[in-house]
């Protein structure tokens, strides 16, 4: 069926009609005595596998008037580049071609365009996260995807289409896929300027909550790796920048990909490969905030801090609304303000903040918060949570809050610091003391020293995080050492000029470290290092 183009009908040639000149047809308008066909493009450049439609106008002899007929198109090259009946160009491989497009009436009015097939010009991978996820019927979960370009930018901008429209809808544009009925299918996410390069995401749908696994979701990363310096994957580990020019003052993964990093100034970066590879956000809401914490609950929503003012996001990063100020309540006067040192949340509706020894608490996903009256003993500057119990992390030991009391952890921890515990489960957690590894079976009532040897060079400010029992790491200044088998014996890590912020573990194949380098060392300032765990 012939479609209008703009003030043009187009349509492809049979194969009978040549491209030489003959006798003049009727068309379905008036033409003008001698029409003439133009481009509004000049010579066009595309990359393999890349699409472009063309747009040429049937003009009269003064190039005014738009006409309509009929357009015939055909390439002079179609092992390099093959065009549509509708004038839509497909790059085939490198080389150059030209496209005809005639007046199918009169043939001898015509007009040509070059063609400029170049390879790889068009994209390097696109990527979904997550790869594969379960839902349950009337769920819904928003797919992230980019698309890594050969110029080393990344664009974010997808089509989204499902494969059984029964099972699964899925917003175009947004790509939020909602569950319909039980089944599988699957979600294409492709490129909106080059169709041909996509990703595929496999959602499984259940009758309801109860029947889903406890899959987690999985992605193709993309981790090109520094190639050198230690750091190339052979031995688990690499390192990528963040942000070359400003350091980064907190971070979060939601899940093992997709990562959100606050800079100074408030500049904010995601990342949805493993942090493999990071985007700016410029109008994010959060311009000149000085970021010391960010708790991603999921994909979409999470919580930030900087100086006394919290914040939230509901679209992954991209942009922050502020909550409120906090004032400290220990100051009669009411001018200190609580500057926040670290989030910490259960869900998207109930956590808490800690500032200035003082510990908040909402229910409400962040509208309204209260203070919560902690033990007069208990000096704190971070918070570390077993499932929805709070634990205070001070100088002299450990509080746990439970059943409307604190209950301090008999066990002298030095100074554990904001990431100086951490706990797997409900009972069992792990500490770094002066003495050794520390270890609860008991959701942190009694500590022990864990068996097997003490990671050479930590001690009670070092920074710990356990995916599992088995699978964990403790790093400190320039150094870091891990674990697989629960801590009996470790691998030291050199992490050379690059001390160590901020460390998370979000599974045991995925544990994550912030590095800051001083502004005089002359490499990127903020990098993110990567152990995969092995």
């Amino acid at each position: 069926m012939n479609r209008v183009l703009p003030l043009v009908l187009a349509a492809s040639l049979s194969a009978c009609v040549s491209l030489a000149p003959t006798a003049p047809q009727a068309t379905s308008a008036p033409a003008a005595a001698t029409p003439r066909l133009t481009f509004n493009s000049g010579n066009q450049q595309l990359g393999t596998a890349q699409t472009r439609a063309l747009g040429p106008f049937l003009q009269d002899e003064r190039g005014q008037t738009p006409l309509y007929g009929t357009i015939g198109w055909v390439s002079l090259a179609p092992t390099i580049a093959t065009v549509d009946p509708d004038g839509t160009v497909h790059a085939l491989a490198a080389g150059s071609a030209t496209i005809v497009a005639a007046l199918a009436a009169n043939p001898a009015v015509r007009a040509s365009i070059p063609i400029q097939v170049v390879a790889n010009t068009s994209t390097v991978q696109a990527v979904i996260v997550p790869a594969q996820a379960d839902l349950a019927v009337g769920e819904r979960v928003t797919l992230r995807g980019e698309v890594h370009l050969a110029d080393g930018t990344v664009n974010g901008s997808l089509n989204w289409s499902s494969s059984d429209g029964t099972v699964l809808a899925v917003n175009p544009t947004t790509g939020e896929v909602s569950g319909l009925k039980e089944g599988k299918a699957t979600i294409v996410g492709a490129y909106s300027q080059d169709q041909a390069v996509r990703a595929t995401a496999t959602i499984q749908v259940f009758k309801d909550a109860a029947a889903k696994p406890n899959a987690t979701p999985s992605a193709t990363v993309f981790r090109p790796g520094t190639g050198g310096n230690g750091f190339d994957g052979s031995d688990g580990w690499t390192r990528d920048t963040i942000v070359a020019d400003a350091l980064v003052g907190a971070f979060d993964f939601a899940d093992p990909h997709v990562g959100v990093a606050l800079a100074e100034g408030g500049r904010v970066f995601t990342s949805l490969n493993g942090g493999a590879a990071w985007e700016a956000q410029p109008s994010n809401g959060l311009a000149g905030v000085a970021p010391s914490a960010v708790e991603m609950v999921d994909g979409q929503t999470g919580f930030a801090a900087g100086g006394n003012q919290a914040f939230k996001t509901t679209d992954g990063g991209l942009s922050w609304s502020p909550l409120r100020s906090f004032l400290d309540p220990n100051d009669e006067t009411g001018n200190t303000r609580a500057i926040l040192t670290q989030l910490a949340f259960v869900n998207a509706a109930s956590g808490y903040a800690v500032g200035n020894g003082v510990l908040f608490k909402t229910a409400d996903g962040g509208a309204t918060w209260a203070q919560v009256k902690t033990p007069v003993e208990a000096t704190f500057d971070g918070l570390a949570l077993v499932g929805a119990k709070p634990w205070l992390l001070g100088a002299t030991g450990v509080w746990g809050y439970e059943g409307g009391a604190w209950t301090a952890g008999p066990v002298g921890l030095g100074k554990p610091a904001r990431a100086g515990a951490s706990f797997t489960s409900a009972q069992r957690g792990w500490a770094v003391a002066d003495r050794g590894l520390l270890v609860t079976a008991d959701g942190g009532r009694t500590w022990t020293l864990a068996p097997g040897t003490k990671p050479a060079g930590a001690n009670a400010g070092a920074m710990i995080a356990f995916a599992d029992d088995l699978h964990g790491l403790v790093a400190t200044n320039n150094n870091a050492w891990t674990t697989a088998d629960g801590g009996a014996t470790w691998k030291p890590k050199d992490l050379g000029a690059y001390p160590v912020t901020r460390i998370q573990a979000a599974g045991p194949k995925d544990f994550f470290l912030l590095g800051q380098a001083p502004s005089s060392a002359g490499v990127p300032r903020s990098v993110m290092f990567h152990f995969d765990g092995r």
